[in-house]
């Protein structure tokens, strides 16, 4: 990782979303305080998943290592599904930041777009897409019935 990159913090940092061109990365310390407040706000969503999620997080925070891939501490369980929803989240309330992997440089720009589409009374998709430099970058299904 670059040296812009580093500028960022002292602390260890997490690679929560990437593809080929962008990386989405926060704190450590950060998605441990996210985790915890949602816990607290939501105690019934994710509950199990949440609490090895922090488990894992606080080994790796004893550990000492600096850079940390999201596959790292969910690699024993089937834990992708809920570290995205929080990575979606942090994302989208400025927790974390994007990276461009061929620049080393922080997206200052990530747009959101919400989407939705109804066929009938009982059948339809929403979620929110988001955008750096108008194109795709994650898209997520929010509701579908």
């Amino acid at each position: 990782m670059s040296n812009k990159v580093k500028h960022i913090q002292n602390e260890p940092i997490i690679t929560l979303l990437e593809d080929e061109d962008y990386m989405v990365i926060t704190e450590l310390k950060k998605l441990q305080i996210h985790i915890i407040t949602f816990m607290k706000n939501s105690p019934n969503s994710f509950s199990f998943e949440n609490k090895l999620l922090l488990n894992n997080i606080n080994n790796t925070l004893k550990s000492n290592v600096k850079i940390i891939n999201a596959k790292t501490i969910c690699s024993n369980h089937d834990l992708n599904y809920c570290l995205r929803n929080h990575a979606i989240t942090m994302l989208e309330i400025g927790k974390c930041q994007v990276l461009n992997k061929k620049t080393c440089e922080i997206i200052k720009d990530v747009k959101i777009k919400e989407y939705g589409y109804q066929l009938g009374p009982l059948c339809g998709q929403g979620g929110r897409i988001f955008l750096i430099e108008d194109k795709e970058f994650i898209s997520v299904m929010d509701w579908i019935s």
